[in-house]
């Protein structure tokens, strides 16, 4: 337990650096309209490792991990991966992840199990302006001017070009950052279009209104091709 929680820093610098999508700020995530839990219980049944998890004490925990641990390796072992596994945040998951899961978690793939996408009923344009951090959106039932969006931050800028949305998710969960990312359509690479905060910039993705978001959801469910371009003017 020691080791890992010694690895903190290194591993946080990391997932800091990595190029993503959802933020982790308590204003996205409080606007995200995502039901927010204090504590995931473990999927471990064992009575040591639910009485792990709800330690709040961060010494008497790391204390007892220790103990598991040398009292019962393979037990501490299953433990220690469902806690990171159910890790309600990303300080959870960091301090019970092994360095392998950690790395393995700085990887976002969206195409992960992607449905098959209906044959198109037609086209909702999306047009996104940087500089005006404002979209319009035009088809698929969807006809609005000067919607306030929110792009990617300085270092995490949203890839500029037009693309076809090749995924949707309603509950997504972003790998790198454990936060969620409601009526995620996504566009290009980790990059969609979701519900977040539009006060606060992304890490790479267009954080919407829940209405709108919801919106472009049920557009792409439908059928509709939406073709999304990210402009820089």
């Amino acid at each position: 337990m020691k080791t890992l929680l010694a690895l903190l820093p290194v591993s946080a610098a990391l997932l800091l650096t990595a190029v993503g999508c959802a933020s982790t700020s308590s204003e996205d995530q409080q606007t995200s309209g995502a039901d927010q839990t204090a504590a995931a219980t473990p999927v471990d049944t064992d009575s040591r490792c639910v009485e792990l998890s709800k330690m709040t004490d961060e010494k008497a925990q790391s204390d007892a991990a220790d103990a598991f641990q040398a009292a019962d390796a393979d037990a501490f072992e299953t433990c220690r991966h469902s806690l990171a596994a159910n890790a309600p945040t990303l300080d959870e998951f960091l301090k019970w992840a092994s360095v392998e899961e950690i790395e393995a978690d700085l990887v976002e793939d969206p195409t992960e199990a992607a449905p098959e996408h209906p044959s198109s009923k037609g086209t909702l344009e999306v047009n996104v302006s940087i500089a005006k951090q404002t979209a319009s959106f035009e088809g698929g039932g969807m006809s609005l001017e000067d919607v306030h969006v929110a792009t990617g931050r300085p270092g995490f800028a949203t890839t500029q070009g037009c693309f076809d949305a090749f995924k949707a998710q309603a509950d997504y969960v972003s790998h790198k950052y454990h936060a969620p990312m409601p009526y995620a359509v996504f566009f290009h690479g980790g990059e969609a279009l979701h519900v977040g905060s539009i006060a606060v910039r992304s890490h790479g993705c267009v954080h919407l209104t829940t209405d709108v978001a919801k919106q472009v959801f049920k557009a792409y469910e439908a059928g509709y091709t939406v073709h999304v371009c990210i402009n820089a003017n």
